[in-house]
């Protein structure tokens, strides 16, 4: 059974800002109950403000393995499964530096947000076992 955008809920990450709003903004249109993930509290507030009602918001860091399958968990025991998973967290680190002269500190951590993010809030939405809907699949945004 194919549910309908209003009985679907999102997560997105990095949905405070940028990519990740733009899109929060198309799902919470078509009537998805939108939940943004982002690192920045302040940021969330803005976001949360412009979307009004149908969005949530969790402060949470996707470099931190547990603490993102705690936000998972937290999301799908107060408000059922997330049938949209969308990573949009990224960071672009150190610019305009020749690459031998970037601090692999700096390039550590832009893998960790941008590779690492991603890899975390998938595995934490696969092994959700809790979950009722089916596997996620990669679906273009239109208007119905």
């Amino acid at each position: 059974m194919t549910k309908t955008w209003s009985e679907q809920q999102a997560f997105i990450t990095g949905g405070a800002s940028g990519i990740g709003l733009a899109i929060a903004r198309r799902l919470c249109g078509l009537g998805v109950r939108v939940v943004l993930g982002d690192i920045d509290a302040q940021a969330l507030a803005a976001a949360h403000a412009v979307l009004g009602g149908n969005c949530r918001t969790i402060g949470v860091d996707m470099t931190d393995l547990k603490g993102v399958e705690s936000a998972i968990d937290e999301l799908v025991q107060q408000s059922g499964p997330v049938d949209i998973l969308i990573n949009s967290a990224g960071i672009t680190g150190t610019t305009n530096t020749r690459s031998h002269e970037v601090d692999p500190a700096n390039v550590e951590h832009v893998f960790r947000v941008n590779f690492f993010g991603s890899f975390h809030t998938a595995r934490a939405k696969v092994t959700d076992a809790s979950s009722t809907s089916p596997p996620l699949r990669a679906r273009k945004v239109t208007q119905a």
